[in-house]
């Protein structure tokens, strides 16, 4: 079994390669038609929207099912969705185009932030970077607590007896933590003088036609917005949160979605950076998963695989991208089984079995 170091080095190689195994072609996606069609025959999600792209154009799209079950509105490619993690993604990008601006290297300390005294008097702190920040190594909580979306100040997303703590030496292992992109979001707010929201619609939403895309709640998504299912029944609509959240709070469209990964892919620079392994985090097989700036990485039959989850309960998001074929799929779904049917999707798309992570979540349909 390669070590990890092996794996990154074997990555590198393979970044720009080509895949081994069968690829769907432009027209072929019969599979994938079948396979929402059972999915929505199963009740597995009241609706789903999927795009599959390559990085010039759309391949094949679906929008089936429906946003809200009581007035059975219709998904359509306007349909608005939680993104939940797939907003770490867009930040971690968002950082490498801002971070000369702010003056802030992948390798510099981080600034302490007010409010935090108990975190940075911890002599660790000084071993906390922007890349250990959004490859997970912080050593930094998920959240100190339950997170509050209707806080208008940072104080106040958090109870005040939430107290933020290092809970294993930064830079020592993978550990999951929006606490990390929600800090690195706060330095780089204050450096550069513009809120993420703000950033994000200069930088991206504007410039590539992503009307439908923001990390704040905004009246013209209201009338767009699905309803998020639990498997018990009751349900929510999506929201945002009061202010924007790095790591969790992008409102958005698959359609929306996939034109940021298209420009992901178009932009190659950048690509490599985020997708170069800086920490292992898990085997399947003889696969090793690993993490870059602000995604996961799978190294699997002659190809990079690069990818995302996101789990805000009844809301669930994916996305998968093939580096050396240029091409993705991303998915939202208004239910909280919306990542159960990950396998059969990836298979329906790029015609093969990719070993994906966290491999936690219950397959219902194969």
């Amino acid at each position: 079994m390669r070590t990890f170091l092996q794996h990154a080095v074997f990555g590198i190689i393979l970044l720009f390669g080509h895949s081994a195994g069968h690829t769907q072609t432009e027209s072929d996606y019969s599979q994938l038609d079948t396979l929402v069609d059972q999915i929505l025959a199963d009740s597995l999600t009241p609706g789903i929207s999927i795009v599959v792209f390559d990085d010039e154009k759309i391949l094949h799209q679906v929008h089936q099912g429906v946003r809200h079950l009581a007035t059975q509105q219709p998904v359509s490619p306007k349909t608005v969705f939680e993104a939940a993690s797939l907003s770490k993604t867009v930040f971690a990008y968002l950082y490498l185009l801002e971070k000369e601006q702010a003056k802030l290297g992948l390798n510099d300390q981080v600034d302490p932030l007010p409010g935090l005294s108990i975190l940075t008097a911890d002599e660790r702190f000084s071993d906390i970077t922007p890349a250990i920040l959004l490859s997970h190594q912080s050593g930094l909580p998920n959240w100190r607590g339950r997170f509050d979306r209707t806080g208008d100040t940072y104080a106040t997303q958090f109870k005040a007896t939430d107290t933020l703590r290092l809970k294993q030496d930064p830079g020592t292992g993978f550990s999951y933590s929006g606490e990390g992109y929600l800090y690195l979001q706060r330095v780089l707010e204050g450096r550069t003088n513009e809120d993420l929201e703000n950033l994000a619609r200069r930088r991206l939403f504007t410039p590539l036609d992503m009307t439908r895309s923001s990390y704040i709640p905004r009246s013209n998504l209201e009338s767009l917005i699905a309803e998020g299912y639990y498997r018990e029944g009751n349900s929510r609509p999506a929201a945002a949160a009061k202010l924007p959240v790095s790591a969790a709070s992008l409102l958005t469209t698959s359609r929306d979605y996939a034109a940021f990964l298209q420009e992901l892919l178009r932009q190659d620079e950048v690509l490599q950076h985020m997708a170069t392994p800086l920490v292992a985090v898990d085997t399947l097989g003889e696969t090793l998963i690993s993490w870059g700036l602000g995604l996961g990485i799978t190294d699997y039959q002659g190809d990079r695989y690069v990818f995302h989850w996101g789990d805000n309960g009844a809301f669930k998001a994916y996305y998968l991208l093939s580096l050396s074929e240029k091409k993705g799929v991303v998915w939202m779904a208004n239910s909280e089984d919306g990542l159960s049917f990950r396998n059969g999707l990836i298979r329906a798309v790029f015609g093969k079995d990719i070993p994906m992570w966290p491999t936690d979540y219950t397959q219902r349909l194969e």
